[in-house]
């Protein structure tokens, strides 16, 4: 992850707020998840167009961020080609933000 990303992620998701650790039955320190929440959503965007691929993106903040802190269902979509995409295109972008969001945390 860029310095900048990592940086927040130790500064947000620290030990004792967003997981912790326990030993195991052999005795070896595991984390353990704090967060309260269930869903996780990001979103990625990028200059270059994407692959179509977003496995190792997906894969990276499932298992090596949320998944210690308790979150198993994260949904990653990646934006490609922002610097080159017209207003347009931006739009639809925050359409499909704003549906994700209101599917994964509706009103109520």
């Amino acid at each position: 992850a860029p310095a900048i990303v990592k940086g927040w992620l130790d500064k947000v998701l620290q030990p004792g707020v967003a997981y912790t650790f326990v030993d195991d039955e052999h005795g070896n320190h595991r984390p353990a998840g704090l967060l309260t929440e269930k869903v996780a959503l990001v979103f990625n965007t990028s200059n270059g167009p994407c692959a179509g691929d977003d496995g190792l993106l997906e894969t990276t903040w499932k298992e090596k961020v949320f998944r210690i802190c308790g979150i198993d269902r994260v949904s990653c979509k990646n934006f490609g080609g922002v610097g080159n995409s017209d207003n347009a295109e931006r739009n639809g972008w925050l359409s499909e933000v704003k549906l994700s969001v209101s599917k994964h945390f509706p009103k109520g």
